[in-house]
């Protein structure tokens, strides 16, 4: 594995103290809690060093992550039951097909997000087994995340919804059986 010092922006002084204290590697690195890192470095570095042995790997994982769209919409009066969102949701799901469409891309991964009118918001999200374009798709799974997510919070009154997709990866290049 990669030892310490490759993690970018820890110095050899650190290297050092954390050797001192039997850390000599990420994984023995990833282990040590936050708190006691911040012991060791510091309240603002500790939590950094932490991050750093942790996400290693996630760099590539965050460059796609960025790659979301999503539409928020404020209803015309409060609602407490999935159908009134579902009806709005068809034009968010519309525009939201047409934007992977236009970029050439797949969504794995569809969100809902209810905010109430207190202003608390609420995520929930569902990843699709292959990647998709299709309207129909981040509607069905918006039925399911909507449904559950009312059955759970009865009273939660929402003033603005929205639907996010995310997760994207490059179409399969399949041939059409036109194309045989």
């Amino acid at each position: 594995g990669k030892s310490i010092k490759d993690l970018h922006g820890i110095g050899p002084k650190t290297v050092e103290m954390l050797a001192e204290q039997g850390v000599k590697n990420i994984p023995q690195l990833a282990q040590v809690p936050v708190v006691q890192l911040q012991e060791w470095f510091g309240s603002n570095k500790g939590p950094l060093i932490h991050e750093k042995a942790l996400g290693i790997d996630e760099s590539e994982v965050k460059e796609r992550e960025k790659q979301q769209y999503s539409r928020i919409k404020t209803l015309k009066e409060n609602a407490s039951r999935p159908e009134k969102l579902l009806e709005e949701s068809e034009q968010l799901a519309k525009e939201l097909s047409a934007k992977v469409k236009e970029h050439g891309v797949q969504f794995k991964t569809v969100s809902v997000i209810v905010i109430s009118d207190k202003l608390e918001t609420i995520t929930r999200s569902r990843t699709l087994e292959i990647g998709s374009q299709r309207q129909e798709d981040i509607l069905s799974v918006a039925k399911e995340l909507f449904e559950q997510f009312f059955s759970e919070h009865t009273s939660f009154v929402a003033r603005r919804f929205g639907l996010r997709v995310s997760n994207f990866e490059e179409p399969r290049k399949q041939k059409s059986i036109f194309e045989y």
